[in-house]
């Protein structure tokens, strides 16, 4: 899943919500927290086309570390 954000450098709920999150629990709130945004915030913005993979990518990196 995260290849594919990376290939469409654009976060969509499918590859988060319905594969990422699948192997990774709380991938869906990793990312919100990324973004410094509520969930509900985050789904809104991926529907839009908000979502660049590329520049949320440290912000990311941070988070998962945070979980690690």
């Amino acid at each position: 899943a995260l290849q594919q954000m990376a290939n469409k450098n654009q976060v969509m709920s499918e590859e988060l919500k319905g594969q990422l999150a699948e192997s990774l629990p709380g991938a869906v709130q990793i990312f919100a927290n990324a973004l410094n945004v509520p969930t509900e915030k985050l789904f809104d913005m991926m529907q839009k086309g908000q979502v660049n993979f590329q520049k949320i990518l440290p912000q990311l990196s941070d988070q998962f570390r945070k979980v690690a």
